[in-house]
């Protein structure tokens, strides 16, 4: 778990990983997701819906999928390649949450 600065950059830090670590011989493939929010920081952790949030993400992806919250996505429009996933029901959150999976643009 990481905070980032802004949305891209969060982006561009789980899309590097997820790359790093498919090119490792050795590593399986990761999952990688993001949400958007406040945090609660206590002693180097943070907690709170966000998190919560990020950690069913997460266990939806598959691997080497980045998935992010539809905030997410729009908050980084047009620096990735988005494709929209099915809306997902998670345990603590009333509402369908609608994701999107992100992929970096090819060069």
């Amino acid at each position: 778990m990481y905070v980032a600065p802004n949305a891209q950059a969060g982006c561009d830090i789980a899309l590097t990983v997820l790359a790093e670590v498919d090119e490792h011989a050795l590593l399986p493939p990761l999952r990688a997701s993001l949400a958007h929010g406040a945090v609660v920081p206590h002693e180097g952790d943070y907690f709170g819906p966000v998190v919560n949030l990020a950690a069913r993400l997460v266990d939806a992806a598959r691997a080497g999928e980045l998935l992010v919250t539809e905030e997410v996505a729009r908050l980084i429009d047009g620096h990735y390649v988005a494709s929209p996933v099915a809306a997902m029901s998670f345990k603590g959150f009333p509402e369908a949450v609608k994701a999107v999976a992100i992929h970096s643009v090819p060069a």
